[in-house]
């Protein structure tokens, strides 16, 4: 009973082995045949003709050959890829490259290492498309956020050094591009002068280059103070027979001025006018205007701007 139970529980085992083996057999002599069929071969261009960029061009062909189907199963899952030199078909002064039929299954033959041709019979070539590129200098505009320490003023508009960059990219995106940002400059709380290398960023267009990297930014900045001016008001346009009085005769100013030079103002560097003809007869008033002040010197308040006078005929 024991050696029955055996041979039965044999049996499944042996026919799975068989099954297997034949199948085996099958697959080795299904696949050791040779084949005539399509595979895709992965285009990749190289050595491209100096000052030039690829604008567009086919990825891939189609070629028909023959080999067995274990070289086919393989290609399915990794596609065969094949080197194209672009100088060596390329014609000087060109806008693109032409590879003729001929030229592509020669150089396919040769990477597969057997003949083949292309699968589409009315393909005579494929084109390659140039794009020529073009230099253009440019203006550098930095981004930047500086808050000063109370107290502080910038003196000057942030300095760049060097101030243009030379652009280099495709001539169909190069018009577009009229200037190159840094990347971003933040300081706080800036109660002296700065210089910082500062990074540029390369617009956002494929195959765009700069002949920089970074540039150098720098701040001035001064400490200042306010200081109280006054000063006499002066009356153009009045008649030689017309005797004005002024209420008041003297304006304050307020002034801010670099700590260094307050020492250096006083009420002669300044001129305060009140035009006669533009008075405001009915309430009495002249207007008094700042005309002209020290060129280091900013922000300037007056007192009043409205003056009372009285005429004496």
């Amino acid at each position: 009973m024991a050696n029955s139970k055996i041979k039965k529980q044999s049996k499944p085992k042996i026919f799975l082995f068989f099954l297997f083996f034949s199948t085996l057999l099958w697959v080795l002599t299904k696949f050791s045949k040779q084949y005539s069929s399509n595979v895709k071969v992965q285009l990749e261009y190289h050595n491209l003709p100096e000052n030039t960029l690829l604008s567009d061009a086919p990825n891939s062909v189609q070629v028909n050959y023959s080999a067995n189907g274990f070289e086919f199963l393989y290609y399915r899952v990794k596609p065969p890829k094949m080197a194209l030199n672009l100088n060596k078909y390329y014609k000087e002064g060109g806008k693109s490259i032409v590879i003729h039929r001929e030229a592509i299954e020669e150089e396919v033959s040769k990477e597969l290492d057997r003949e083949a041709f292309l699968s589409n019979t009315s393909q005579k070539s494929i084109e390659v498309q140039l794009d020529r590129i073009a230099n253009k200098e440019v203006p550098i505009i930095i981004d930047a956020e500086i808050q000063l320490q109370k107290g502080f003023r910038q003196v000057d508009s942030i300095q760049i050094t060097p101030s243009r960059v030379m652009l280099s990219a495709p001539s169909q995106v190069l018009d577009s591009i009229k200037f190159v940002y840094t990347a971003k400059w933040e300081a706080k709380n800036v109660n002296k002068d700065l210089e910082k290398k500062i990074k540029l960023k390369v617009p956002k267009f494929e195959k765009t280059f700069l002949d920089l990297d970074e540039v150098t930014a720098s701040i001035k900045v001064a400490e200042y103070t306010q200081k109280n001016i006054q000063v006499p008001i002066t009356v153009i346009n009045k008649p030689s027979n017309v005797t004005l009085m002024l209420i008041p005769e003297v304006i304050s100013l307020m002034v801010d001025v670099d700590v260094d030079l307050f020492n250096d103002i006083s009420e002669v560097d300044f001129v305060v006018e009140c035009d006669y003809n533009k008075r405001n007869e009915e309430d009495g008033v002249l207007y008094a205007k700042l005309k002209s002040s020290p060129a280091h010197i900013y922000d300037v308040k007056l007192s009043e701007v409205e003056i009372d006078y009285l005429i004496f005929k």
